[in-house]
């Protein structure tokens, strides 16, 4: 097997669809050594077809980048599930997982991200179930493996209607797909409010540190963004044998320490023109970040509506959120939206060199980021963490003074 070629392969998005429309299959995603999945090519089966760039963010010169005036007109709500059941169990305010439901309700094969607990990873998996919704809940702050779920679609979307849950880059590429067969109109696409994804190899370095310090071989389940500490509060939570055997404190926070620094996300994540457009989606979902939810310890949904599928569904599970219709200029500047990250060639070098390096614990190499940042970061550092260290009840009083 051969790389694509090394421009492309440094440029590569997380998106996985030159793998799944290949019908050759002479595309294989895979991890590379720096922990980014890659598309490698078997060029003995290669018909030269084209179509993997078709559909491929990275050699589209022309991506239709969503106008201020336009945004202005997209209907923005606040939004949040009345059972805090879901609340509880989801990163926000739970409405990706009451959309996942309704459109699984309403006969569509949902695909969304599940933690593989055998493989310690992310995956897209097709729910063949309703039970199938519920491993979807919560966040995954790790790149999905996508391309098996998305050869489904791919497969199948001539005869059955689909919704996906994904990141931009993934739904951009499955809407060209879907325009390409004219399927487009037949399947909702959701996509997130992304800050980027990280190596890989940021994970292993923290699931290996949990399972030392912890004497647990595998885990139950992996919750990114618990509320033990409230919304908002960024603890990992681990759980094995349905106990909870990890959870991280605000001094003690390698995983996210790494992950918010940007040093070491997708190279195509620091200037992802997707990241700031909403012309490939039906909705897009985040955590309504800024003053206006600030206060609030349940957890809230940004809801971004795109198109006229997009409203008929949200309309469809409005009996079981509460929601709020917002101006945009309370929630866009809180979000990654549009953003370029200014990185740090050689940091990120010796970053990514230390992740792939078995003799270094990530606590070595989160420590090599103090360095590099400004004083008013670590004093707004000191003081989140301050912040989280009191109890629950004086973090609302402060919260809601």
């Amino acid at each position: 097997m051969n790389v694509l070629d090394k421009t492309a392969l440094r440029a590569c998005t997380s998106c996985q669809m030159c793998g799944a429309v290949c019908a050759s299959g002479a595309i294989a995603i895979k991890l590379n050594d720096d922990g980014f999945y890659r598309p490698y090519i078997d060029n003995t089966k290669c018909t030269d077809c084209s179509l993997c760039t078709k559909v491929c963010p990275k050699f589209d010169d022309n991506i239709q980048m969503t106008s201020a005036d336009t945004l202005e007109n997209i209907k923005l709500y606040a939004a949040s599930a009345k059972s805090d059941e879901v609340v509880k169990n989801t990163t926000s305010g739970g409405i990706a997982d009451l959309l996942a439901h309704q459109l699984y309700a309403d006969g569509y094969k949902v695909i969304g991200v599940v933690y593989d607990v055998e493989h310690n990873s992310a995956v897209h998996q097709v729910a063949e179930s309703e039970t199938d919704l519920n491993p979807f809940r919560g966040s995954k702050y790790i790149q999905p493996y996508s391309a098996d779920a998305f050869r489904k679609l791919v497969k199948n979307c001539r005869n059955e209607n689909y919704a996906v849950i994904g990141l931009p880059c993934q739904i951009y590429a499955i809407a060209k797909y879907l325009e390409r067969i004219n399927k487009r109109d037949n399947c909702i696409l959701i996509d997130l409010y992304c800050h980027g994804c990280p190596s890989m190899n940021v994970w292993k370095k923290m699931s290996e540190k949990i399972k030392k310090d912890f004497g647990s071989m595998s885990f139950d389940n992996v919750i990114w963004r618990s509320k033990l500490r409230g919304w908002g509060s960024f603890v990992l939570e681990v759980r094995n044998a349905g106990k909870r055997i990890y959870n991280s404190t605000p001094k003690h926070d390698e995983f996210f320490d790494l992950f918010f620094c940007n040093q070491v996300l997708n190279e195509s994540c620091n200037s992802c023109k997707l990241r700031g457009t909403l012309e490939y989606t039906d909705l897009r979902l985040g955590d309504f970040w800024g003053p206006d939810y600030r206060k609030t310890f349940r957890g809230m949904s940004g809801v971004s509506i795109v198109t006229n599928r997009g409203q008929e569904l949200y309309a469809q599970i409005a009996d079981k959120i509460k929601s709020q219709k917002m101006p945009v200029h309370s929630f866009f500047p809180y979000q990654s939206w549009d953003h370029e990250y200014t990185i740090n060639e050689n940091l990120r070098e010796q970053l990514l060199a230390k992740l792939k390096d078995n003799s270094t614990p990530i606590t070595t190499i989160a420590g090599m980021l103090p360095s590099h940042k400004t004083t008013a970061y670590k004093i707004k550092t000191l003081i989140k963490q301050l912040f989280y260290y009191l109890p629950i009840r004086f973090q609302n009083i402060i919260r809601n003074s």
